[in-house]
């Protein structure tokens, strides 16, 4: 089971002044990365390797549970591309419900007994 070790908040990736809900650059995104992994590892395997499937079941219902967010009203779905047009920044982006950042989350196989939050809250 993995666990959440951190999660980092930041401002809606392409915030304009014109925001537009529906528009796939305005929708938040979720970055769900393993604890210690470097950016060489990230570029070279990481990314392309993602559990996905166990993020969804294992970290999602976690990480929106600690923010108090609705689970139940969220819809996220899986993109190799979630942050730019090419594969090197998967992520899950938001389609359905209230996020109203951008997540950066950091998990790990180890117990974790508090769960350090940081960014715009």
């Amino acid at each position: 089971m993995l666990s959440i070790k951190s999660i980092t908040l930041r401002p809606k990736s392409g915030a304009s002044s014109k925001p537009n809900a529906t528009s796939f650059y305005h929708r938040p995104r979720i970055y769900i990365s393993p604890e210690g992994e470097t950016v060489m590892e990230h570029f070279c395997e990481g990314r392309h390797t993602r559990p996905y499937t166990q993020y969804r079941k294992e970290v999602l219902p976690q990480l929106f549970r600690k923010l108090g967010l609705n689970a139940s009203s969220i819809k996220a779905g899986w993109s190799q591309k979630a942050g730019c047009s090419c594969p090197c920044s998967p992520g899950f982006i938001v389609n359905k419900g209230e996020v109203p950042w951008d997540i950066h989350v950091t998990v790990t196989d180890k117990y974790v007994r508090e769960i350090e939050i940081s960014g715009t809250v």
